[in-house]
């Protein structure tokens, strides 16, 4: 037997469709994995502030195994990671956030340059920099954002970036 029939939908589908159950006789789910996820996703609009509670919970009673989640989807999805952070402070901040102001895009916009600096940045060292910084009311967006050496925006920290008049060469107060 290498097919099932669906309780939820009625298709006959691959068991490989099915999640399993050792309770039942044949070891697989009575519905497949799709309509599994549908039920879920109606459960959870249904008493989504419940779900929310219940997650909240685990999450307290199992802090060691949710630690251990969050490094795995950090290290599967730094991208994400990063997005969220700047998403988050722009949010607390109550600035304009534009999430395509992404380090890979930015990397390739200023060609690898430091804007502080003006020497070659390696793609571990770089990390964006904010003119305006955003605790001081600057948004995350385009026109805001610049590629730098982690070093160098730690040394510039949350101070806002000023051109010298006679040079055009930026500089910090």
């Amino acid at each position: 037997m290498s097919t099932k029939q669906c309780l939820k939908c009625n298709e006959v589908k691959a068991l490989a469709m099915f999640g399993r159950l050792a309770a039942r006789k044949d070891g697989f789910h009575y519905y497949c994995k799709l309509c599994i996820k549908d039920i879920n996703a109606e459960r959870y609009v249904r008493n989504r502030q419940g779900s929310i509670e219940c997650a909240v919970i685990w999450a307290q009673n199992n802090r060691k195994r949710k630690r251990q989640l969050n490094r795995e989807s950090a290290q599967r999805h730094p991208e994400t990671q990063e997005r969220g952070r700047y998403k988050r402070r722009a949010r607390l901040a109550k600035v304009e956030y534009d999430p395509t102001v992404r380090l890979n895009n930015l990397y390739r916009r200023d060609n690898a340059r430091c804007q502080l600096c003006s020497e070659h940045v390696e793609r571990d060292e770089a990390s964006i920099d904010h003119i305006v910084p955003v605790v001081s009311g600057g948004s995350h967006t385009w026109d805001n954002v610049q590629l730098a050496h982690l070093k160098c925006n730690c040394v510039k920290g949350t101070r806002p970036l000023h051109v010298e008049p006679l040079t055009g060469i930026p500089s910090t107060p």
